[in-house]
């Protein structure tokens, strides 16, 4: 369940990036919108940015393990850019 609860929280937050600027999400619209208790967001993080942290951390692992080459250079190649 917690594995579950993690994976909502972040979704739903990815989500509201997308839609409005970081400073207008707030923990109360965050649990709202995912239908979750306030305890159960600080039971997983220690506030917004906690989350965003984990966020920008999960981005980063994700681009590093897609680079398979040695050089930024062969990895734009590769990508088209």
């Amino acid at each position: 369940m917690a594995n579950y609860t993690r994976k909502l929280i972040l979704s739903t937050f990815e989500n509201m990036l997308g839609r409005m600027p970081l400073e207008k999400i707030t923990v109360t619209a965050l649990i709202k919108e995912c239908g979750i208790g306030r305890n159960t967001f600080y039971y997983n993080y220690r506030d917004i940015y906690d989350l965003l942290d984990k966020v920008v951390s999960d981005f980063i692992s994700q681009y590093e393990g897609n680079m398979e080459n040695d050089s930024w250079q062969e990895n734009q190649s590769i990508q088209g850019e």
